[in-house]
C-alpha cells in the first residue's frame, strides 16, 4: 500500500479511505474519464453531416433535403471550400449548409465538457467527505 504524504493529493485522498470506498471512487473516476474520451474520439473528432432543405417536390408535395458533408467541430470552418452538391431544377439551399450543425455540435461538446468537470469535482468532494467521515469514526472508536 502506498504511503500517504501530509500534503493533500489525489493519492492521499484515496489512500486514506476504506478499501471499498477507494474501489468505488477509482471505478467511478475511470468510468467518467472513459466516457469523456469516447465523446472526444468517437463523436467530436468525426466529420459532421447536415441535411439541408432544398425545397418541395412538385409531384408529391414532400419536402426535399440534400445531405452535405461538414468538417469536425474542432475545425475552424464549418465546411470545406469544395462546391456544394448540385441540386435539381427549381431547388436551392434554404439555409447555409453546416453552420447550424457545427454551432449545435460545439454547444453539445461544451455541455459535455462542463458535465465532465462537474463529475470529477463531485468525485473529489465525495472522496474528501468519505475521508473525513472515516477519520471521525476512527477517532470515536479510539476514544471508546
Amino acid at each position: 500500500m502506498p504511503t500517504c504524504a501530509i500534503v493533500i493529493t489525489p493519492r492521499r485522498m484515496i489512500c486514506s479511505v476504506s478499501k471499498q470506498a477507494r474501489r468505488y471512487l477509482i471505478i467511478s473516476g475511470v468510468a467518467v474519464v472513459a466516457w469523456y474520451l469516447c465523446v472526444v474520439f468517437l463523436w467530436a473528432a468525426q466529420p459532421l453531416s447536415d441535411s439541408v432543405p432544398v425545397g418541395v417536390n412538385k409531384a408529391t408535395g414532400v419536402p426535399v433535403s440534400q445531405n452535405v458533408s461538414c468538417r469536425t467541430l474542432f475545425a475552424s470552418a464549418s465546411r470545406s471550400t469544395e462546391p456544394l452538391p448540385p441540386l435539381g431544377e427549381s431547388q436551392r439551399y434554404l439555409r447555409t449548409p453546416c453552420t447550424r450543425v457545427h454551432t449545435h455540435a460545439r454547444v453539445v461538446f461544451a455541455i459535455d465538457t462542463l458535465v465532465f468537470i462537474a463529475l470529477l469535482g463531485l468525485l473529489i468532494v465525495v472522496a474528501i467527505r468519505v475521508r473525513a467521515s472515516e477519520a471521525t469514526e476512527r477517532a470515536e472508536l479510539s476514544r471508546a
